[in-house]
């Protein structure tokens, strides 16, 4: 696992979002929570499928 500095919207600090569909964990505006990225660009909860708003950063993503 890699824990990459991360910046906003919730890119890495290559500013290159993790790949659609992949796990990730991520800071939003006052928790942190599993996530995802649809084929859109949105967050989204991988149990509710929910959108996610102010996602801050990435903290955590398998770069294998």
């Amino acid at each position: 696992m890699t824990n990459p500095p991360s910046i906003a919207d919730g890119e890495n600090e290559n500013g290159v979002p993790p790949p659609v569909d992949e796990m990730v964990l991520v800071q939003c505006e006052h928790f942190r929570c599993l996530a995802f990225r649809d084929k859109h660009g949105k967050w989204r909860s991988p149990f509710s499928k929910m959108e996610l708003h102010n996602v801050v950063r990435v903290i955590e993503y398998n770069s294998n």
